[in-house]
């Protein structure tokens, strides 16, 4: 759904609310640095009709940092990313949790950007997620995709909008970027150009659109529309 392009801030309660106390009168760039040790494990066993058998059961997850604002106006973003074997037999590889071939594991620095905003428009420069259709983090697995990109959005109000290029990414099992033509198969170095627009017609009604271009490989075309009635107050 496009509404996943355009994320409200994550806010939770912090285990440490000392520590907040302790710096809540420092500048907001500091004060309001989120921190999260995001913890995973994944077990997944595939039996194929042609009698080979996948099977891994890795550990992991993330280091994710974000910074406050400085002035209003800039503020930096980090995640490391991490998958290793528990349970890895090498003639069993497939399940893509681990690097491939050989089920090793891996680290990656997977988001390393920051962010420059002017009232409700941000741009943000090198390593993030995507979330729009067709081009976004597919995390069904120990880690998600990441992308080298610029991109340049407006994530508040009736009309969000998010725009950019995208030339390199992570596949959600590997630590090397690479070009998007390159993982469909094409030799050529081509990047994605992408955008995407939502409207909130009214509170129970939106219509929008988003697509991708890969010059010479491929381009796709995804818009929706939804609406919400209530039958009752329980329905």
């Amino acid at each position: 759904a496009l509404e996943r392009a355009y994320p409200a801030p994550e806010l939770r309660p912090s285990l440490f609310p000392w520590i907040g106390n302790q710096v809540q009168d420092l500048p907001p760039f500091f004060a309001d640095t989120k921190l999260y040790l995001r913890y995973r494990s994944y077990y997944f066993r595939r039996d194929r009709t042609s009698g080979h058998l996948s099977e891994t059961w890795a550990m992991g997850g993330s280091l994710y940092y974000h910074s406050g604002w400085l002035k209003e106006f800039f503020a930096a973003e980090l995640e490391g990313f991490t998958s290793q074997p528990l349970v890895a037999p090498a003639r069993r590889e497939g399940t893509r949790l681990l690097a491939e071939p050989g089920q090793d594991g891996y680290g990656v620095l997977g988001v390393a950007n920051g962010v420059l905003r002017y009232r409700d428009i941000e741009l943000t420069g090198y390593r993030q997620k995507l979330d729009l259709p067709y081009l976004n983090r597919q995390d069904n697995r120990m880690t998600p995709n990441t992308f080298e990109a610029a991109k340049i959005a407006k994530n508040l109000g009736d009309v969000r909008f998010a725009g950019g290029y995208a030339w390199r990414f992570k596949p959600r099992n590997d630590d090397d970027f690479t070009t998007l033509s390159h993982q469909v198969g094409v030799a050529q170095d081509r990047g994605a150009a992408f955008g995407s627009a939502l409207w909130d017609v009214t509170e129970d009604f939106h219509v929008g659109a988003s697509g991708f271009l890969v010059p010479d490989v491929l381009a796709t075309v995804y818009a929706e529309t939804h609406y919400e009635r209530y039958l009752s107050e329980e329905v």
